[in-house]
């Protein structure tokens, strides 16, 4: 018989300070607004099975936005995977800045920076994002029998299940050149839940 698959619950993390437009010091510790804590409630509520993993970042938002799922089911394991945001400019001339503020140096970074450009210590270029969503992709991949249950999915507090949804295959370098307009177009929402699926050893989204 073919073995069930495993479902898989991406979410994207609830509203976070930069989201709601604040100034900001470190892409690692940007905490949760009112209503960002209200939406990790939501994800939480929403299962109506007990998870078998629980995958988050090391960003606080991330673990912010896992805390109820986590208090909901404490007998389940939770691992810290490398699964944070993107961060392409270098932090530390972004301290203290908007996202407004902001906005020429992105712009900057996705019109005139090749996919191999990192901007500087603490960024990453977009070349390491797709290694690490790769790597990130084959650990699903791999994942023992005990975790694949279709009652049981996994919850996972991060963004990149928006870079599976926009290049599924992850392999062509250009993707940079066609992301930002993608992302504007098709913007993954705070607390947002993307379902996938891994049978036959790939993983899909549903």
């Amino acid at each position: 018989m073919a073995a069930e698959p495993t479902r898989i619950n991406f979410f994207r993390h609830g509203e976070s300070i930069s989201n709601a437009g604040a100034a900001t010091s470190d892409p690692a510790s940007i905490p949760l607004t009112d209503c960002g804590r209200n939406q990790a409630e939501q994800i939480a509520q929403s299962y109506e099975a007990r998870p078998t993993l629980i995958v988050v970042s090391s960003y606080q938002r991330t673990w912010q936005t896992a805390a109820p799922v986590i208090a909901r089911f404490p007998e389940v394991p939770v691992e810290e995977w490398p699964v944070q945001e993107f961060t392409y400019l270098e932090p530390s001339r972004c301290m203290g800045t908007t996202g407004a503020e902001r906005r020429a140096w992105v712009e900057h970074y996705w019109k005139s920076c090749s996919a191999e450009y990192c901007d500087g210590p603490g960024a990453e270029s977009f070349m390491d994002l797709l290694r690490r969503v790769k790597e990130t992709r084959s650990r699903l991949e791999g994942l023992p029998p005990a975790a694949r249950s279709p009652s049981s999915p996994m919850a996972s507090s991060c963004k990149l299940s928006g870079y599976w949804v926009y290049f599924p295959a992850l392999t062509d370098a250009a993707m940079k050149d066609r992301f930002q307009v993608l992302d504007q177009e098709r913007p993954i929402a705070n607390g947002a839940r993307i379902e996938g699926i891994i049978q036959h050893g790939r993983l899909c989204l549903l």
